[in-house]
């Protein structure tokens, strides 16, 4: 299982609802849960890799790494990927 690092950068890419779920392949450095702390932002910890995501967050994170990752920003482009993730899961 590859481990994620979580840090300033890509911190907001997991968070939804003021609310963060961390998963056992993430790394939390102290600094991390200092700023969650402060920022009054809730952290729950799941203890399985497989939790069932809902649609709508899932496309959420999906559009947010197409948009920063891979700079798509075209939303019917979006559109047709988040439409081919949803067929195969």
């Amino acid at each position: 299982m590859k481990k994620i690092l979580i840090s300033m950068e890509n911190i907001n890419d997991y968070i939804k609802d003021n609310k963060i779920i961390i998963m056992p392949n993430m790394i939390i450095p102290p600094s991390i849960k200092d700023y969650l702390k402060n920022n009054k932002i809730k952290i729950s910890y799941e203890k399985s890799e497989y939790k069932e995501v809902k649609t709508g967050c899932l496309k959420e994170r999906i559009k947010t790494i197409l948009k920063k990752e891979y700079k798509i920003v075209d939303t019917k482009t979006i559109d047709k990927i988040i439409s081919k993730v949803e067929e195969i899961i």
